[in-house]
């Protein structure tokens, strides 16, 4: 099961190309930071909204754009396209979501108030969190009533605000909805301003949800695949970019991939070769001077850091999904059975194997699996995949 995060990091001010702005999400998994992404709305339908209010417009980006991004985590890819973020202030491209209908209608009911605590009873709707001093109205609400209510929506609500209240008034003719106290299970304490508990209110503000793993169907020739996609990959850098080998191949390596592996032993040994393949990738002809001295500078070294940089200058709309995998495998690689440390721990369980491990060929065989992905998703970028 995997554990993400979403953090609420700044508004953007429009200007020039995105007169309406955005915001800036920090997504986590398993509570280690991997990525941001930027939420705004195509010029088009920044141009419909010009004259709204500047409330309207961020209610739309939250309500609208922040689903977007808990269905591209739960799909696991980000979207492709990356933003440049040299008007936003930071030193690098972040995915980003643009939002595109023009059509008003629409996006106006999209707008309109989602609650899990309005249900439908035998006569009509009602506020299951209602305070309820009033026998003769136990919870009556409307559609248009909960609309007007201070309580965040479903789609941006804060993880942390724990059993809101709301209390029903009726005067003039109308029901008015006001809210009570709520918890904040973040500090633990009882809060009155439950209607802050969105994003961009408050610092504590997050959205968590756990995604199952998917389940892993690995294929009967898995070592014959990874052999073919390093053939393949070194073909196509040799003829696109001039590059022999990008991963040299030797032959003891290759005959280590291949067979079961049925104790400790094997599989330690079998680790050591995929992340020996890894380091020795050698892209670092291919980079200029700058990203050499980037690189220097952050003192991110090694053939995957090489690897990254190159793939965000050549093929900036690629997910970078495969670099995750090749960090994690050689993760693995450098600290079993020696450390056990938490980042190891957590690489094993993003290749679905529970730890401490019991079945070594099992095991094996999803660490290989996931080092033929990386492999085919780097060859269909270099293959298909549009550049700059």
């Amino acid at each position: 099961m995997k554990v993400y995060e979403i953090q609420f990091v700044e508004w953007h001010t429009g200007s020039g190309y995105d007169s309406s702005g955005g915001c800036i999400f920090q997504l986590l998994k398993d509570k280690e930071p991997f990525s941001r992404v930027f939420i705004r709305m195509a010029r088009t339908l920044a141009s419909c909204w010009k004259l709204e209010e500047e409330k309207t417009i961020r209610d739309y980006l939250l309500h609208i754009g922040l689903p977007k991004v808990e269905e591209y985590l739960k799909t696991g890819n980000l979207p492709v396209h990356r933003t440049s973020l040299s008007p936003l202030g930071y030193g690098e491209s972040i995915p980003e979501i643009v939002l595109h209908t023009e059509n008003q209608p629409t996006e106006r009911l999209l707008l309109e108030k989602q609650c899990k605590f309005r249900i439908k009873s035998p006569t009509g709707e009602i506020c299951k969190i209602a305070y309820k001093p009033d026998k003769a109205t136990p919870g009556i609400t409307t559609r248009e009533t909960c609309n007007k209510c201070p309580l965040p929506d479903d789609r941006i609500r804060c993880e942390y605000l724990w059993h809101p209240q709301t209390i029903i008034q009726h005067a003039s003719g109308q029901y008015i909805r006001r809210l009570g106290e709520a918890i904040c299970a973040y500090s633990g304490t009882s809060i009155s301003y439950a209607e802050q508990c969105i994003p961009g209110s408050k610092n504590c503000w997050k959205r968590i949800f756990e995604i199952p793993e998917p389940e892993i169907k690995i294929p009967s020739d898995l070592s014959a695949r990874v052999v073919d996609e390093i053939d393949f990959l070194n073909i196509l850098f040799q003829e696109k970019y001039k590059l022999q080998p990008l991963i040299p191949k030797y032959a003891r390596s290759i005959h280590d991939l291949t067979g079961d592996c049925s104790t400790k032993e094997e599989f330690t040994h079998k680790i050591a070769v995929i992340g020996d393949l890894i380091n020795q990738i050698k892209i670092g002809t291919l980079l200029t001077q700058g990203e050499k001295e980037d690189l220097k500078n952050k003192n991110r070294k090694g053939s995957i850091s090489e690897l990254e940089s190159f793939l965000k200058r050549e093929y900036p709309n690629l997910p970078l999904g495969l670099i995750d995998k090749l960090r994690k495998i050689v993760d693995i690689r450098n600290n079993f059975p020696i450390h056990s440390r938490e980042r190891t721990l957590s690489a094993f369980e993003d290749f679905g194997i529970k730890y401490p491990l019991e079945n070594w060929n099992d095991s094996w065989q999803k660490i290989l699996c996931g080092f033929w992905q990386s492999l085919h998703e780097l060859r269909n970028a270099i293959q298909y995949s549009e550049q700059i």
